[in-house]
């Protein structure tokens, strides 16, 4: 029984995320889940990994916006379900993943930065990305 009054949390959200995309949120609700999932990973033997992607570029604020957008959705489509993506700010976006190798992590990074280039214009816009693996602090 659940009162009526509350939304019972176990039945599915007419709002849910796509299933087959990564997960997005806001970099608040980011942060936390990035803590809940570190605190699990000693135990489940789990390695996260943190991707933080930054464009550089000297076009306008809506523009990069737009573009930022463009990442958004190629990151989105490139990552596994289980996967954390958020806006950082208007220029970075930062994802959480789940790998065995940081090599892996690379590879993710490479997939999502050549799909960025066939979209974007190289002589407008650069993609740079630093990758670290999370530790509890």
């Amino acid at each position: 029984y659940w009162p009526s009054e509350y939304p019972n949390p176990l039945q599915p959200n007419r709002h849910a995320h796509n299933r087959d995309e990564a997960f997005y949120c806001s970099y608040d609700l980011f942060k936390n889940i990035y803590e809940i999932s570190l605190r699990g990973a000693a135990r489940e033997r789990k390695r996260y990994f943190i991707a933080l992607f930054k464009i550089e570029t000297k076009e306008s604020s809506d523009k990069q916006i737009y573009v930022l957008n463009k990442l958004k959705t190629i990151i989105m489509t490139s990552l596994r379900s289980s996967d954390i993506v958020s806006k950082v700010n208007n220029s970075q976006m930062v994802i959480l993943v789940n790998c065995k190798e940081v090599d892996n992590v690379y590879l993710i990074a490479q997939r999502i930065t050549s799909q960025f280039y066939k979209k974007c214009d190289q002589n407008k816009y650069r993609l740079h990305y630093s990758i670290e693996e999370a530790m509890v602090s």
